[in-house]
């Protein structure tokens, strides 16, 4: 990355926060009459062991779920918004984790592609780290905690609460794990690698009022803005020069890489008191000019892709599905073996094929840039030929 770019990144990063605590003094200024109108919510909205929290996801077209402004008694109408993607969360006891050890304070986890752990007391809701395939794509299985854990609901929440959270985990592994293609690639043999992920938080309740669902039932809800802003780096470490960092020579490299540099996600989420699914959830550009996913309280029954992993089923989920820009295929419960990922067009000819060696879990990303609206059908195949599921993937472009 040239350090123009770097600037670039950290301006834009700051302009960001700084919207928000704009955000946070304008309100703060023109709503103090209408505190007293809007709900609290307490504890009752965190998630406890054995719930099941399902939410549907779409890709809307732009300009078609309208961004409204902060303040107060709000009337927010998505029920013309369609159906779209279903996936469900299973909240399991600790117990079920292979890495319980490593995580002694925790309460209650989640069981996906990997394990993500997490604490729930009186007043906080927190992730505190998770094991499973590393975030570089490299099919490594790791620990990972944060340090220190990283709220992710709180209790009491009303109108104008206003917080700020860091975190940081460091992942370190042998240089013998990656490929020996990228270590070849360096000027000198690492003797391990660490992957550093720093995030930054700003988490303002922005908003309440009224959020009407495509069921046509309506929730009152408190709208809880969050910027985040997580830097992922890569360092290796060699003799005399200890840590050296070599982000940018990985950065574009097959298999791992793409998540590296600075990535700002901005969220609007409602929440309901009493209610463990997010009501509603926008995820906005980096510009805060339209939505990029919507996603919202699921209130039909469905099988649990979760469950799926758990119980031990080979397959693979792409997601986002319908995508723009790009699609992540969750591979999980595969024998070792090389595997293909193959996406066809509607005609049946091959827009895409890439080949990989999976062991258990793993996650490939796929550049659909150059992909046309449509439908495409994507599959799984191992080296005998077997074809471990066909699906669909739509892709939208805007």
């Amino acid at each position: 990355m040239t350090q123009k770019s770097l600037t670039l990144l950290i301006t834009t990063a700051q302009d960001i926060m700084s919207k928000i605590y704009i955000s946070f003094i304008f309100i703060m200024f023109f709503s103090a009459a209408a505190i007293k109108a809007q709900i609290t919510l307490d504890n009752t909205y965190f998630p406890v062991v054995g719930d099941s929290i399902s939410t549907i996801t779409i890709v809307p077209e732009l300009g078609a779920i309208p961004i409204t402004d902060s303040g107060d008694d709000q009337l927010w109408d998505f029920s013309q918004v369609g159906s779209g993607v279903t996936n469900t969360i299973v909240y399991d006891t600790p117990e079920s984790a292979d890495s319980i050890s490593a995580f002694p304070n925790a309460t209650m986890v989640t069981i996906g592609t990997g394990t993500t752990f997490y604490r729930a007391t009186d007043t906080d809701f927190e992730v505190l780290g998770f094991e499973g395939p590393d975030p570089t794509g490299f099919g490594i299985n790791l620990v990972s905690r944060f340090e220190p854990a990283l709220p992710e609901q709180k209790a009491p929440l009303d109108f104008l609460d206003f917080d700020t959270y860091s975190s940081a985990s460091d992942i370190a592994f042998s240089a013998q794990a990656l490929p020996s293609e990228l270590i070849d690639s360096l000027p000198f043999a690492p003797d391990s690698i660490r992957i550093r992920i720093t995030i930054d938080r700003v988490d303002l309740v922005d908003a309440w009022g009224t959020v009407k669902l495509p069921s046509n039932n309506s929730y009152e809800t408190l709208r809880q803005k969050r910027v985040q802003l997580t830097e992922s780096r890569l360092e290796v470490k060699v003799p005399i020069l200890d840590w050296v960092d070599v982000t940018d020579q990985f950065a574009g490299q097959a298999g791992g890489g793409g998540f590296l540099g600075m990535d700002t996600t901005i969220t609007y989420t409602h929440w309901a008191q009493g209610i463990k699914d997010p009501i509603a959830v926008l995820t906005l550009d980096s510009k805060e000019e339209n939505v990029e996913t919507f996603t919202y309280k699921s209130e039909d029954i469905m099988t649990s892709v979760a469950t799926q992993v758990r119980q031990g089923y080979e397959n693979v989920y792409a997601y986002p599905n319908p995508a723009i820009t790009y699609a992540k295929f969750d591979c999980v419960n595969l024998k070792p073996d090389y595997y293909e990922l193959t996406i066809y067009n509607i005609l049946g000819l091959e827009a895409y094929r890439e080949r990989n060696y999976i062991s258990g879990n793993k996650m490939l990303k796929v550049d659909l840039s150059t992909f046309r609206k449509g439908t495409y059908l994507y599959s799984l195949t191992d080296t005998t030929g077997k074809v471990i599921t066909t699906k669909r993937l739509v892709v939208i472009k805007p």
